[in-house]
């Protein structure tokens, strides 16, 4: 499957998706949300709070009424549960909004809720139609979203098209797994078919967690398997030299001019270089510590042994 099978892909999408770096569909199944809006519980009126970033609420219409006129007009809705009732207010779009706003019509909405006054309100709320008990269902989950751009918004693409893209892609492909399954089965890691969904498709937060925390792992294994296979290539290929330890020298270093004894990671440290040089291989060591922590000490006697 291309990009260009996807169902509602357009000409200016493609462009967007490409501007983004999403030119092939593995590009878009890897393209991973940035946060998730768990909308998998109704709220009540009556338990509203400004420190929820979104309130999700099942509500009926009360009262619809337009206020000002001209670029000043504005859109009113009073609805209710059965706790309370709320104001839903619209800048834009009024005429639009107010033709499906009907007394005793039913709606799921979601928004940040904020108080003025006696009353709760939430500003363009985002609104399903609540009649159909099979669609509310739908929206009571957990949303991810993605990174946008100028592009995505220009040609609305949305979060949910996203998810619609994706979930057509993971359908199609058949993806191999990279990790060794005795790997994924001592970490109890999710299969790589099992993680996207989890990540593009979570039922719970914890799912996406688990997601994840499959790829980080992933990527962080992948790329330490490089780095040891640099290692390994660069320690067969290159011929170093060999250094042999004089003892006498080190025996009386330590035992007659250094005044204090060193630490175990000191001694591990040394041992460990003194072993690379009398192998014949090339060594590449970094030592790390605090500062004070003793690092000059390590390559003086490393220098003195020689």
């Amino acid at each position: 499957m291309l990009l260009s099978d996807l169902k509602g892909i357009t000409p200016n999408r493609t462009k967007a998706l490409h501007a983004a770096g999403i030119t092939k569909p593995k590009h878009l199944i890897y393209f991973f949300p940035r946060k998730y809006i768990d909308r998998s519980n109704l709220d009540s009126i009556a338990m509203l709070s400004e420190e929820q970033t979104e309130s999700v609420l099942s509500v009926t219409i009360q009262r619809v009424q337009t206020i000002g006129s001209s670029r000043n007009k504005r859109l009113e809705a009073f609805a209710s549960d059965e706790s309370g009732t709320i104001k839903l207010v619209w800048f834009k779009g009024v005429n639009y909004f107010e033709k499906s706003l009907k007394t005793g019509k039913k709606f799921l909405i979601w928004g940040p809720a904020k108080r003025f006054g006696s009353y709760w309100s939430i500003a363009h709320p985002n609104m399903e139609n609540a009649t159909d008990e099979n669609r509310v269902d739908q929206h009571l989950r957990i949303f991810a979203i993605y990174p946008s751009s100028q592009l995505f918004e220009k040609t609305y693409i949305t979060n949910e098209l996203l998810q619609r893209w994706i979930g057509q892609l993971l359908d199609d492909f058949s993806l191999n797994e990279y990790l060794p399954q005795y790997v994924v089965n001592k970490l109890a890691l999710l299969n790589r078919q099992d993680a996207l969904n989890a990540v593009h498709f979570p039922q719970q937060i914890i799912d996406s967690q688990k997601g994840l925390f499959r790829f980080k792992f992933e990527e962080l294994f992948l790329f330490q398997l490089c780095v040891r296979k640099i290692r390994a290539d660069r320690i067969m290929k290159a011929i170093g030299l060999t250094f042999k330890t004089n003892s006498r020298l080190v025996s009386r270093f330590y035992s007659d001019i250094l005044p204090f004894e060193l630490t175990d990671g000191q001694n591990k440290a040394i041992e460990a270089i003194r072993s690379d040089f009398e192998s014949g291989f090339q060594s590449n060591r970094l030592i790390q510590g605090d500062v004070g922590s003793g690092k000059t000490i390590v390559s003086m006697c490393i220098y003195g042994s020689h």
